[in-house]
């Protein structure tokens, strides 16, 4: 989109063109065949009246480039459809506390999904077999990128129990999740769930409330 706008503007700036006439002629001082003086005469004039012209619509140029910068992010950050309203879209922001997927239509629509704060987040076109949300490309630092669901709740970030680890604690939870106690804020059923940074527990009155613990590893 940049060059396209140069060359609206101001055509001879991305002319091929012109550096190539540039390198013929100092191939032609090379084998003294054009004087040197008039060759950097002739390139004054050329590049002076390139600058004139470019300074001219600098305001169109610059108004434009911003629109396109606008454009581009727009289409980074765009996840997917709302899975909640019908007529949001699911765009990457950012908080007080990192990077976000939020409905652009909020505050009508208060869908939100977290993002980790250690990893590189990009969409993609691709959508979650299990539950049908978008998926996101994650990539950490040393580790291989990953396509994830931006689902916590999804089916395919259950682990199986034999796949849980020495270090990893034993939390039964029933068929809804559900670990046996209540949140101490709103005394709703705590949840058993996961997210991109693992599984942690969390309140079922989410988002109404929000309380969440941290899983703590036995020694």
């Amino acid at each position: 989109m940049t060059e396209e706008t140069l060359e609206k503007y101001s055509p001879d700036i991305v002319n091929p063109e012109l550096t190539r006439n540039f390198e013929q002629d100092m191939e032609e001082i090379r084998n003294q065949r054009k004087d040197s003086k008039e060759v950097i005469e002739n390139v004054k004039i050329k590049v002076t009246a390139i600058i004139e012209k470019f300074n001219s619509n600098l305001k169109k140029i610059g108004t434009e480039l911003q629109k396109a910068n606008k454009k581009t992010q727009e289409m980074q950050s765009n996840v997917g459809k709302c899975p909640n309203c019908a007529e949001g879209k699911l765009v990457i922001k950012k908080g007080r506390f990192g990077l976000f997927i939020a409905c652009d239509k909020y505050p009508d629509c208060k869908t939100t999904f977290k993002l980790p704060s250690n990893a590189l987040v990009k969409v993609t076109e691709h959508i979650c077999k299990e539950c049908g949300r978008p998926l996101v490309q994650v990539i950490r630092r040393g580790k291989r990128p990953q396509e994830l669901c931006i689902d916590p709740d999804c089916p395919s970030k259950k682990q199986d129990d034999d796949d849980s680890g020495k270090d990893k604690p034993k939390i039964k939870t029933n068929e809804k999740n559900e670990i046996g106690r209540k949140c101490p804020k709103c005394q709703s059923e705590l949840l058993l769930r996961k997210s991109f940074y693992g599984e942690f527990i969390g309140c079922s009155n989410y988002p109404k409330c929000k309380y969440t613990e941290k899983i703590k590893k036995e020694d």
